[in-house]
């Protein structure tokens, strides 16, 4: 499990984000640009096409 740093988490607040078929959020990747996300959205895309794949913007206070 990951060890929760809220000022190391705050430097990257974009996610790119699923759903399981729980209904809980998988998080794919975390990053701190918007252009880097849409390249890693991309690619993630077309490994897992069946994925509901989302970016999600979520700054830590």
């Amino acid at each position: 499990m990951k060890e929760y740093n809220p000022k190391k988490d705050s430097l990257y607040p974009w996610l790119v984000i699923s759903t399981d078929d729980k209904g809980l959020e998988v998080i794919h990747a975390q990053l701190a640009k918007r252009k880097e996300v849409d390249n890693v959205l991309c690619a993630y895309r077309r490994l897992y096409p069946n994925r509901n794949l989302k970016v999600a913007y979520r700054p830590q206070i």
